[in-house]
């Protein structure tokens, strides 16, 4: 399916050009994703003492 979108960019554009934007646009959302993930707390974040507090 991803053939009948990339390779008509790639006989435009070129193959290295298409793969280099792939890999920079892939990165990018990797590291947003990272960053999304990392600045929202989790229930896997919580620590034992919060875990184990005790009134």
């Amino acid at each position: 399916m991803s053939e009948l979108i990339l390779a008509p960019i790639a006989d435009k554009f070129g193959r290295k050009n298409v793969l280099v934007i792939c890999m920079i646009l892939f990165s990018v959302f990797t590291l947003g994703h990272g960053f999304y993930i990392t600045s929202h707390v989790s229930p896997s974040c919580v620590s034992l003492r919060q875990l184990a507090w005790e009134p």
